[in-house]
């Protein structure tokens, strides 16, 4: 609790007085720490939509002839549909993975260009040992799901990430 007392240039604060020159700093700290934890909510919306953008989720489309044996077959909404959606998925995050490693490697060269000055990375709104990590996160995560769907497409997930890397 502070109180506040009267300027010693104007009359001296009365008894009476001082209770409406109180302050009560209990609601204000309540209040400040309601904000400041707002404050981190705000800072991890934003982080974590930097890291969606670092990921290129308009690039995904790409991904989508996964699902063309199962369109042309007829079976899109037979059982296979949902390794084919993993499938997807793992292509979604090996693609995003090699897009953050290659803005972390290209991120000087980034901040001078006019377009690209604005990716999350290059503006510094994704720390670099988050983005690797999440990089790492993701690369590793993807060929592990990717080897658990089948050997095949494990192997076929980590051909893909070393083409996607050599490009």
């Amino acid at each position: 609790m502070v109180v506040l007392t009267a300027h010693p240039e104007f009359e001296p604060a009365r008894p009476e007085q001082d209770a409406r020159l109180v302050l009560d700093t209990r609601n204000a700290t309540g209040a400040l720490g309601d904000l400041r934890h707002v404050i981190k909510i705000l800072g991890l919306v934003s982080l974590l939509a930097s890291a969606l953008v670092s990921l290129r989720p308009r690039q995904w489309v790409k991904n989508l002839f996964v699902f063309a044996g199962l369109i042309f077959s007829q079976n899109l909404f037979g059982p296979l549909v949902w390794p084919a959606l993993g499938a997807f998925l793992i292509f979604c995050a090996l693609s995003g993975a090699i897009y953050v490693f290659n803005d972390v490697a290209d991120v000087d060269k980034d901040r001078l260009h006019p377009a690209k000055r604005f990716r999350p990375i290059a503006r510094g709104a994704l720390p670099i040992p988050v983005a690797l990590g999440l990089g790492i996160a993701l690369l590793v995560g993807s060929l592990i799901a990717g080897c658990s769907l089948s050997l095949g497409f494990g192997l076929a997930a980590t051909a893909y990430a070393v083409l996607l890397t050599a490009y």
